[in-house]
C-alpha cells in the first residue's frame, strides 16, 4: 500500500516575516498552557449565571 502525495511551498515567510515570527513566538506559550491544562485539568471558567432554559425544556418534554 502506498500513498502518493504533493507538496506546495509557502512563500509567505519572505513576505510577512513580523507575521511568522509571530505566528511561531505564540505557539510557545500556547503549548505550553495546552500541556499545563492537560496535566492539571482545571475547573471550566463560567463567565455567566447559570440559565436553566435548556433543563427545564429537556425535562418538560419527557
Amino acid at each position: 500500500m502506498a500513498i502518493d502525495t504533493a507538496g506546495v511551498g509557502d512563500a509567505s515567510s519572505d513576505v510577512r516575516w513580523p507575521a511568522t515570527v509571530h505566528g511561531y513566538a505564540r505557539e510557545v506559550p500556547a503549548a505550553f498552557k495546552a500541556v499545563t491544562e492537560a496535566v492539571f485539568r482545571p475547573d471550566p471558567r463560567v463567565l455567566w449565571p447559570h440559565e436553566p432554559g435548556v433543563h427545564d425544556a429537556t425535562a418538560a418534554a419527557r
